[in-house]
């Protein structure tokens, strides 16, 4: 019988290292061979525990639904899953296509006491993780305390990081390079597009290797006080974005915010100093003076400033001035700035705007058309404060719901019971959970939904008004608030402009030839 077999560490050093890889698959093996099992599949990979969205994992369970084996081994039930819910999840799958479960270090059957073992050792399992996270942060903390850096000076271009020392110590050829840059925008007084000119026409190497330098790299090299010599620990935040895309992410808190600053550690000396701090300020200053004085902000204006985007390489279109003409320009095809170039054409700015705002127009002419939708999303819609209450109270079962399941471990584990009735009662709160978690995801979605419409209803219905009495004198500004209003975005692509809003205003429109 054909059988496969699931590795995992939870960080690259285990991974690197090979001990604990190694030493749960000779034991997997061992196992299968002892039971007379084909092992054709062996699965190994670094990743977190706590998440049921493992790639390798993924690879698991498809086979599992195609019963492509007849058993699945794993060295211990945490290295499946720390989350309990998530080793009863895997073991049901197996249990519907009739795969058989194995587990090296304890046996393991679909008996209530197999099914209490695998709640109880999960349950245990997700306390250690917590408690892991909690001794690392406080590790860091105190480490940082002790004047020293607590994730090994993160690859700070310019210099090179002492583990003897726990600071840094200057690179002497990327601190010159660094002096340049800074030199570059106070005395010749160039944009950040020119220092990375500067840098690639020297072939100077980039800080992740190569010569392609970029304008952020660029910025956030000039912007950051470290060269100065000023550091601090415990100041960035990591937590989920906002727009929730972290499916298939390894790690969900992707997006960094900054700690209030009374809780940031300074570390004096961690980084010694590359230029003085008279030159630092002077460089923000100049930064500051570079963005108020550009030449698209200082002689051009452009009604679609960041609504417009680019079909081919989903870039964004950017106003650019040439003889004496404004374009829209794709800003994937500035060779220097970017690896990969875009061959979307420009776009004449008059000849957009033109087409665009009439559009619009059209529909800000016709309020009878918004009313219509905006009644639809209405409708669709409860009020917001109602919703949030709903939320709230969704949000208390669950905060009881998980206070009653630990009740009943812990009274299982230590008073003991009616296995049957303990079991059921499990599933019946894991049920309950799901259901609950289900509803206040939905319910949080509306809330966004109803909050929206009614942020844009007023500006949309001062506008349609505004248009019926004097459309035609609409200033710059009346122009670009009314298109935001409408949540206008642009697309290009060789052939069609189509444009999107929160209003419909127009599915497609025949891209005119381009002088």
């Amino acid at each position: 019988m054909r059988a496969a077999i699931y590795c995992r560490v939870s960080t690259k050093g285990q991974k690197e290292d090979g001990s604990s890889l190694e030493s749960q698959k000779e034991t997997c093996l061992k196992l299968a061979n002892e039971q007379g099992y084909d092992v054709p599949h062996i699965f190994e990979e670094d990743w977190t525990g706590a998440s049921l969205d493992r790639p390798k994992l993924n690879d698991v369970r498809r086979l599992i639904r195609e019963r492509g084996i007849g058993a699945l081994i794993c060295h211990a039930t945490d290295r499946l899953a720390r989350n309990p819910i998530h080793i009863a999840i895997i073991a049901e799958e197996c249990d519907k296509k009739g795969i058989e479960l194995i587990f090296v270090t304890e046996p393991l059957d679909n008996s209530p006491e197999g099914q209490l073992i695998r709640y109880v050792k999960g349950y245990s399992a997700q306390m250690e993780r917590e408690k892991i996270i909690d001794r690392t942060m406080r590790g860091r903390k105190s480490r940082a305390l002790s004047g020293k850096l607590p994730t090994g000076g993160l690859n700070l271009y310019g210099y090179v990081y002492d583990q003897t020392t726990g600071k840094r110590r200057v690179n002497e050829y990327e601190a010159s390079v660094i002096r340049k840059m800074f030199n570059w925008l106070v005395n010749d007084r160039v944009s950040c597009n020119e220092i990375c000119r500067r840098l690639m026409a020297n072939y100077i190497p980039a800080p992740k290797a190569g010569t392609h330098w970029g304008r952020t790299t660029v910025g956030r090299i000039l912007r950051n006080p470290a060269y100065y010599g000023e550091t601090y620990a415990n100041k960035i935040l990591c937590v989920e974005p906002r727009n929730g895309t972290t499916e298939n992410k390894r790690y969900k808190k992707t997006r960094r915010e900054l700690r209030p600053k009374e809780d940031w550690i300074e570390l004096p000396d961690a980084t010694p100093p590359i230029i003085s701090k008279e030159l630092f300020d002077y460089a923000q200053q100049q930064l500051e003076s570079n963005q108020a004085m550009a030449p698209r902000i200082q002689k051009h204006k452009y009604l679609l400033r960041g609504l417009v985007w680019c079909k081919w390489c989903g870039r964004r279109y950017h106003g650019e001035p040439e003889h004496g003409y404004r374009y829209y320009r794709c800003s994937g095809r500035n060779k220097l700035l970017s690896p990969i170039t875009c061959r979307n054409q420009r776009l004449q700015a008059d000849y957009l705007e033109e087409l665009v705002w009439g559009k619009v127009k059209e529909v800000l002419l016709n309020p009878e058309l918004l009313v219509v939708e905006l009644e639809r999303m209405r409708q669709s819609n409860t009020q917001a404060q109602h919703l949030e209450d709903e939320v709230r109270l969704n949000q208390e079962r669950l905060e009881a719901l998980d206070e009653a399941e630990t009740k009943l471990t812990r009274l299982y584990a230590y008073a003991g019971g009616d296995l049957d009735k303990t079991v059921k009662e499990l599933k019946r709160i894991k049920a309950e959970r799901e259901k609950t978690e289900e509803e206040t995801s939905r319910l949080e979605k509306r809330i966004q939904e109803a909050k929206q419409v009614e942020l844009n209803e007023a500006g949309i219905k001062y506008f349609c008004e505004l248009a019926r009495q004097n459309i035609e004198n609409f200033t710059f500004d009346e122009k670009r608030l009314a298109l935001e209003a409408l949540q206008t975005k642009v697309w290009v692509d060789s052939m069609t402009i189509t444009i999107e809003g929160l209003i419909p205003v127009l599915d497609s429109e025949k891209l005119a030839q381009q002088s």
